[in-house]
């Protein structure tokens, strides 16, 4: 057997750590340019949907039940169940249920979901404080979502490269703990601690289910539970790392680039530090991110952008359909296209969210792609599956232009034997073709009044909108994850 030879780099970890710390400590909300604060604004918005939507995802009843049995001061807000927990626990519930749709943001350079445990940890240890200003519940998301895609911007490793972990927990307990730090005013020591205590519990194993090189797969893709739990894991891990670091419990001081520290303990030293720092302070990470209109794996969108354009500018219907190909790079190929007999077939909601064919079928047949769409009842409808075994795919080397989701080109044969064809070379809510604000606004009435476990009234839902929008107005944060209790 051939040694498996690791190189693993050092770099200036104090100082960059110290650099970290210290920015969180010192920068407030009047530090922050408007378009950060108003994107911050998008991203609590977004998340709040993606959560109060996750409250109908499978056992998520179960979940809020097991967190409330754990008992505990009743102190945070459990979305749409009418329940208060402790606020880790609360932090637990909430980032679970706004992750299971996969409906959360996304940076589409370094694929990471890093709203949801982020905002989850921020209204959990708010509440515990009893009041968080809106200015200051601002502050505290933003440098979270600043820390979290730093972090994921200076790795090398690709979520795509199969390593193993997914990015979005692995990072989500830093930035979740710096977050619950800055709400709880922690100084620069016991922040630092904090960061340290997230990273002795960060983990978040990378997806399950995907095609080895030979095809075959394990089992299919969102058939455990465990990944959906993941960015709860994060928040809850990130709010208790706060408070014991509040206490005076310490950590590792040198956790990013020491021998055995994140980057080289994970990541084998595959990383550059310069992205950590680079204007810091100055330029804001977050507001490179983009929003998904649609409630599945990002790398589907651009079939699912592609079908929508076509059926609606040639008036498609599904009946007409003779057959679909989409042509795609080889990332979507392994991740959304193989093992193409699971992926026509979706045998559960998580697989079907990672499944090109069953969302293409969805786009063409209902002319939207939203949690309805993946639930068991769904996954029955006979007409769905035989539209999505219309579906199949061809890989396009001329795709591969560095990015994982994009570009991509869809074909529709109708039965009179006329070919549709569509190329989208960039997604409905990325940083090129973003969603804007009226859309994330779209999105919030939908998942509440629509996707929730007990929908919320659409005068709750504008009440919380408006809210959001006049963050900076208000006395205490809490107030707006109280109205979606």
């Amino acid at each position: 057997m051939r040694e498996t030879r690791v190189s693993y780099r050092q770099s200036t970890s104090r100082d960059i750590v110290s650099s970290l710390v210290s920015n969180i400590v010192a920068i407030d909300y009047d530090a922050l340019p408007d378009d950060v604060v108003q994107m911050t604004k998008k991203q609590i918005l977004d998340a709040l949907g993606c959560i109060v939507a996750g409250s109908s995802g499978l056992r998520m009843n179960e979940l809020v039940n097991l967190v409330e049995a754990w008992g505990g001061k009743g102190e945070s807000t459990v979305v749409n169940y009418g329940r208060r927990v402790s606020s880790p626990n609360a932090a637990l519930a909430n980032a679970t249920m706004g992750s299971i749709w996969d409906f959360d943001d996304t940076l589409d350079e370094q694929p990471i979901h890093a709203e949801v445990p982020v905002v989850s940890a921020a209204f959990a240890v708010g509440e515990s404080k009893g009041v968080v200003s809106g200015k200051g519940f601002i502050a505290a998301v933003a440098l979270g979502i600043d820390l979290a895609y730093r972090m994921v911007l200076a790795n090398k490793l690709h979520v795509g490269s199969g390593f193993g972990w997914d990015y979005s927990v692995t990072y989500g307990y830093f930035s979740a703990a710096a977050t619950s730090g800055k709400i709880l005013g922690l100084d620069a020591e016991k922040l630092r601690n904090a960061l340290a205590i997230a990273y002795q519990q960060a983990g978040g194993a990378g997806m399950g289910g995907m095609p080895t090189k030979d095809g075959a797969s394990d089992e299919p893709l969102g058939s455990y539970s465990t990944k959906e739990l993941g960015r709860g894991f994060a928040a809850n891990g990130g709010v208790m790392a706060a408070f014991m670091a509040e206490k005076g419990f310490t950590g590792m001081r040198d956790f990013l680039t020491d021998l055995s520290g994140l980057y080289n303990a994970y990541m084998r030293g595959q990383f550059v530090p310069e992205p950590l720092t680079e204007d810091l302070g100055k330029a804001f990470r977050g507001i490179r991110g983009g929003f998904k209109p649609y409630s599945s794996c990002r790398c589907n969108h651009v079939g699912i952008d592609a079908a929508l354009a076509l059926v609606k500018e040639n008036d498609i219907r599904a009946e007409a359909v003779k057959r679909i190909t989409a042509y795609v790079n080889k990332h979507i190929e392994m991740s959304n296209c193989e093992p193409l007999k699971i992926k026509h077939s979706p045998p559960d909601p998580g697989s079907a969210m990672f499944s090109l064919p069953w969302v293409v079928a969805l786009a063409i047949m209902y002319r939207r792609v939203d949690p309805r769409g993946f639930t068991f009842e769904a996954l029955k409808n006979r007409d769905l599956l035989d539209l999505a075994h219309k579906v199949n795919y061809q890989y396009k080397p001329e795709l591969e232009t560095g990015d994982a989701c994009q570009p991509g080109i869809l074909e529709i044969e109708i039965n009179s034997g006329h070919t549709y064809s569509k190329r989208i070379d960039h997604l409905f809510g990325s940083t090129e073709n973003p969603m804007s604000l009226d859309d994330i606004i779209t999105k919030f009435r939908d998942c509440a009044t629509m996707y929730a476990a007990k929908p919320i009234s659409a005068q709750k839902a504008e009440r919380v909108v408006q809210m959001v929008m006049q963050l900076q107005d208000l006395a205490d944060a809490g107030q707006i994850i109280r109205l979606l209790a």
